[in-house]
């Protein structure tokens, strides 16, 4: 049982449609592919979310974008599209049906 709470989205809504183009960014595996000297923090939040990751069974782990501040990452899990930005945990139901 997840820890996080999901705002669930439908792929073929706008905002699923939207999600989905976001998550097809790529900017690196990991906060250190994208920061020259990541924080510890930021290696922490992508460790938690890794984990999340784990289980439930997910795979492609990215981080889609970045800046200074923030990132948001994605992974998929089985039909599921996960986006996860700093202020909301999106679950994309059935992106790869």
């Amino acid at each position: 049982m997840s820890n996080y709470y999901y705002e669930k989205i439908k792929a073929d809504s706008k905002k699923g449609q939207s999600l989905i183009c976001r998550a097809m960014r790529f900017d690196g595996y990991s906060v250190d592919d994208c920061y020259g000297r990541a924080s510890e923090t930021k290696r922490a939040i992508e460790r938690d979310w890794r984990r999340e990751c784990y289980n439930l069974n997910g795979e492609n782990f990215r981080i889609i974008s970045h800046n200074s501040n923030f990132f948001s990452l994605a992974f998929d899990a089985g039909n599921d599209l996960y986006v996860i930005t700093p202020s909301h945990n999106y679950i994309v139901v059935n992106a790869f049906a």
